[in-house]
């Protein structure tokens, strides 16, 4: 027992919790199967019912039914939660998308703050939009989303033929935007589709050619607190510095000269199959395999062009049914997003942004406006 418990050292955490877990479970199940089966053998009913059928196939029965309460019982909560996100999947993700529609009332009210040309009490500095943007529906300034707003979308929705999902870690992320649309700066990607199109109906793309006064202000003064840390470095007494090199598991070729190097050819042999696999793995056909799933739980017909790729036929069939149904759905989210806004209910929402950064941000604002002789305020 005790060299036992000297061996477990040898084990990583997730291999020892799985153990642990892989023991209480196999107790569980066994003690949960014996006790289901003695169950139906002392219920005088069931046993009166099983007289009616041939005897070896009762046993088979029971065991199969056994196996599948069993399943039913340890996986119940995912089975909760799956058969809920079936029902409400759609209604959900309306919803998640009517925060887009705000997200980009804010960027717009973004652009003319930093132009100066509009005050908001509740924007102090242009991190204030970040902050507000990880809290949308909670952002006080923002009228509320119109039957206008909606449709818009909708057909934003309907004309699109991609898989439309917002990053709304990066909604507000002016700099990038900007450059993206004055190609100052490589083309990342980064402009959300719906800006553009939303622009495009609106002629909005006017608000990126306005000045960014308040963000160049601001940098100024930052630009301080940047030169004064600099300066510390440089004032600092040297460190010894290690100069070799990381050992990444990220890195194949680390893993790989590892295994060449340190393991018998039969585990190198299983290395160079598992990379192998890696390699010819095709993510496309993951895709379609997700897809082909969910197509195949829905409870309507899909219709399917025809296409020269059956992958790409199912995945423009896919795209174009997932974006009718949010379409759809954006309504009755819309509905509900008003009743709560009546009642004073809140909305749901992601985890709100870390103000610890704001407070730096304000730090170094403060503190060049300072070292460059000015009053420790805002007033600029």
């Amino acid at each position: 027992m005790e060299e036992n418990q000297n061996e477990e050292q040898f084990l990583d955490k997730y291999t020892k919790d799985k153990v642990e877990k892989g023991i209480t479970e196999l107790i569980e199940e066994k003690e949960l199967k014996i006790h289901w089966r003695k169950e139906l053998a002392e219920n005088k009913s069931v046993q009166s019912y099983f007289e009616g059928f041939q005897p070896h196939s009762v046993e088979s029965f029971v065991s199969k039914y056994i196996l599948y309460k069993f399943i039913a019982h340890r996986y119940a909560d995912m089975y909760s939660r799956k058969a809920e996100d079936r029902r409400s999947r759609w209604i959900n993700k309306a919803h998640e998308h009517l925060s887009y529609i705000q997200q980009k009332k804010l960027f717009d009210l973004q652009c003319l703050w930093r132009a100066e040309q509009i005050t908001l009490p509740e924007i102090e500095i242009c991190y204030d939009f970040e902050v507000w943007g990880s809290t949308i529906f909670k952002c006080p300034f923002l009228e509320p989303i119109t039957k206008e707003d909606i449709k818009q979308y909708q057909n934003f929705l309907m004309q699109s033929e991609e898989y439309y999902e917002f990053d709304t870690y990066t909604a507000q992320d002016y700099d990038d935007i900007k450059a993206e649309y004055l190609g100052t700066e490589e083309d990342y990607g980064i402009m959300p589709d719906w800006y553009e199109y939303h622009n495009l109906i609106t002629g909005n793309s006017s608000l990126l050619l306005l000045p960014d006064i308040r963000g160049e202000k601001e940098e100024f003064y930052r630009s301080f607190q940047y030169k004064k840390n600099s300066e510390a470095i440089a004032n600092a007494e040297p460190r010894v510095i290690d100069n070799r090199p990381c050992l990444s598991w990220h890195e194949e070729k680390d893993v790989r000269f590892f295994f060449t190097t340190f393991e018998d050819r039969e585990t190198q042999l299983k290395f160079e199959n598992y990379f192998e696999d890696k390699k010819t793995e095709n993510r496309d056909s993951i895709d379609v395999d997700i897809i082909l799933q969910d197509m195949m739980e829905q409870e309507e017909t899909i219709p399917i062009d025809s296409h020269y790729d059956f992958k790409e036929a199912i995945i423009k069939a896919y795209v174009k049914f997932r974006n009718r149904k949010l379409a759809e759905h954006l309504e009755i989210a819309h509905e509900q997003y008003l009743f709560n806004l009546k009642m004073g209910f809140e909305i749901e929402q992601e985890k709100p942004l870390d103000r610890s950064i704001r407070k730096i941000w304000m730090q170094q604002i403060l503190d060049g406006r300072e070292a460059n002789g000015e009053p420790r305020n805002l007033n600029f």
